[in-house]
C-alpha cells in the first residue's frame, strides 16, 4: 500500500480576534499534508501565507466576514468551492463551505447555540441538511466548520466532515480540534481529529 493523499483540515482560528496567533502545533499537525484546507473564520487572511508555506491551501469565507477591527478581512475568499484532487490516479472531489451558507442562517444558528446549554452537537445536525442541499452532486466530500464541534458523518454516499475550531469553545466545553482526511489507495477516506 501507498502512502495516502493527506488534506490537512482546520476551521475557525478566529485570529487575531480571539487567538492572537496561529498555535504551533496546528504547523505540526499540517506538516506532511498534500493539501491544507481552512474551512472559514479566518478573519485575518494572512494566515493563509502561513499555511501556504506548509501545502498548497485553499480557503473559504466565514461568517464573522464583515469585522474589519484590523483593516484586513477574509471577504474576498469565496463562500464555498468545489475541490478536485488527483489521489491514487482517481479524481476526488470535496465541496467546501464554512457552513451558514447565508445571513439568515447564521442567525439562526446564533440563536440555537443559546439555548443549546450542554447538547452542541444539535448544531451539526441543523447545519448538515442545508449543506445537503446545497451540495454538488458530484463532491464526495463535505468540509464544514461553523460550529466548532468535530464530527463525520457519511449521508447518501458522501462524509460530512467538519474538523472542529482552533479556538476551540470554552463556553461550550468544546476543546481546540483539527482534522485531516486521507485518501488511501483501496479508494476510503479516513477522517482524523488532533487537539491542538
Amino acid at each position: 500500500m501507498s502512502k495516502p493523499y493527506v488534506v490537512g483540515v482546520i476551521s475557525d482560528s478566529h485570529i487575531p480576534h480571539r487567538l492572537k496567533a496561529m498555535p504551533q502545533s496546528v504547523f505540526r499537525w499540517l506538516d506532511g499534508s498534500d493539501l491544507v484546507l481552512h474551512a472559514g473564520d479566518i478573519e485575518d487572511p494572512r494566515v493563509l501565507d502561513q499555511l501556504s508555506a506548509i501545502a498548497p491551501t485553499l480557503a473559504v469565507r466565514g461568517n464573522v466576514h464583515w469585522q474589519t477591527a484590523t483593516g484586513v478581512t477574509d471577504q474576498d475568499l469565496p463562500l464555498s468551492r468545489l475541490i478536485k484532487i488527483q489521489a491514487h490516479g482517481r479524481e476526488r472531489v470535496i465541496w467546501m463551505s464554512h457552513g451558514h451558507l447565508n445571513f439568515g442562517f447564521l442567525l439562526m444558528d446564533k440563536m440555537l447555540l443559546k439555548g443549546l446549554s450542554g447538547n452542541i452537537g444539535r448544531i451539526n445536525t441543523r447545519i448538515i441538511p442545508r449543506l445537503a442541499r446545497a451540495r454538488p452532486k458530484e463532491a464526495e466530500v463535505v468540509v464544514f466548520g461553523h460550529s466548532h464541534y468535530p464530527m463525520a458523518k457519511v449521508i447518501d454516499g458522501a462524509l460530512f466532515f467538519n474538523p472542529g475550531a482552533v479556538v476551540g469553545a470554552s463556553n461550550l466545553k468544546i476543546k481546540p480540534s483539527m482534522g485531516r482526511l486521507l485518501f488511501h489507495e483501496d479508494g476510503r477516506i479516513e477522517p482524523m481529529w488532533n487537539e491542538v
